[in-house]
């Protein structure tokens, strides 16, 4: 009984031999297939990463510029009330350095913008800082003149004080 067994074995192993030889190498070609996929696969999501993420650094970079800008208008708004109250060139100065900063913010933002409208918008920021920056200017201009004007005034009336003093002395 066990030599037909096994020559029954015998005859079937070839059988089995092939057909696992090409389960085998069709399981190896399958794997092959799946695993370029996969990189493929993996790859186009790593350079949709990539692209969003260099899309995500734009967006950040403008938040911090436009962070700072809005810093920098608050300390120049606080300068140039300093400077209307006390008429210090110290303030003024400061307040120039500072909207040439903002100014350069506007700038970098409008290079980091493709939006036309956005872009539009970034000029007519800009035009009205130099606007405000140009009334400073004149402002100080005129407190500049009325202070002449005002130191003359004084003078003047010194004098006719002085004049009517000395004209009640001799009275």
């Amino acid at each position: 009984p066990f030599a037909i067994f096994e020559q029954d074995n015998l005859q079937i192993m070839p059988a089995i031999s092939k057909y696992t030889k090409f389960k085998v190498i069709a399981g190896y070609v399958a794997l092959l297939l799946l695993s370029v996929s996969l990189v493929v696969i993996i790859y186009n999501k790593i350079s949709q990463l990539t692209e969003s993420g260099k899309d995500v650094g734009d967006a950040n970079q403008k938040l911090l510029i436009l962070g700072n800008t809005i810093t920098n208008l608050y300390e120049a708004e606080t300068l140039s009330n300093a400077f209307v109250q006390t008429n210090s060139e110290n303030y003024f100065s400061g307040y120039l350095k500072i909207m040439n900063e903002v100014g350069e913010n506007i700038v970098a933002l409008k290079e980091l913008t493709t939006d036309l409208n956005q872009q539009l918008r970034n000029d007519s920021i800009i035009i009205v800082l130099d606007e405000k920056i140009q009334n400073l200017q004149e402002l100080l201009e005129v407190k500049q003149s009325l202070a002449a004007n005002t130191f003359y005034d004084k003078a003047i009336a010194s004098i006719k004080f002085g004049r009517d003093s000395a004209s009640h002395e001799i009275d």
